[in-house]
């Protein structure tokens, strides 16, 4: 998927040459197509926030987290936030991993590179996985926290297009 172009609004994304829908993505190849993936974190909002402290501790190889934004989007958002970024590397530019609590569920609400351009559906994905293998897996297990990581693929039967 390298050299292609993502349009991402609204949670629905579409790589060149697919149709975004809100069930994954129509495009011309057969069988499983790409979808972005999705990461979210169950448990108690105590332990959630708890949670969030314990990846901090964990960020390594080009991660950190921003607590000057995370204090400016909190004036913004109703919802608790969190922002973490990580350096550029061979895979992928300079992005940022924005996180939200609410109630009792921590999910990752966007992944975006942190100056110009957008990311594929596979660069999306990589870093996502990337991050939860690192961070969140083994902090949320210690925790007792159940987590969810949707797939990467949508069955085309199962896409339906809005009219």
């Amino acid at each position: 998927m390298a050299g292609s172009s993502v349009v991402k609004s609204g949670g629905i994304a579409a790589e060149s040459g697919q149709i975004a829908t809100s069930g994954g993505f129509r495009g011309g190849g057969e069988g499983k197509m790409k979808k972005f993936r999705t990461l979210s974190v169950f448990g108690p909002s105590a332990a959630l926030e708890s949670l969030v402290d314990t990846i901090e501790a964990r960020l390594s190889d080009g991660w950190s987290r921003n607590l000057e934004r995370e204090s400016r989007l909190q004036r913004i958002y109703v919802v608790e936030v969190y922002w973490f970024e990580c350096r550029s590397n061979a895979e992928h530019p300079e992005v940022a991993l924005m996180m939200s609590l609410e109630g009792r569920c921590l999910s990752v609400a966007d992944i975006f590179p942190r100056h110009d351009g957008q990311l594929t559906v596979g660069q999306y994905n990589a870093i996502l996985v990337e991050f939860y293998f690192k961070f969140v897996e083994r902090a949320a297990a210690e925790c007792g926290l159940m987590v969810t990581l949707s797939s990467d693929e949508s069955d085309p039967r199962q896409v339906s297009l809005a009219k």
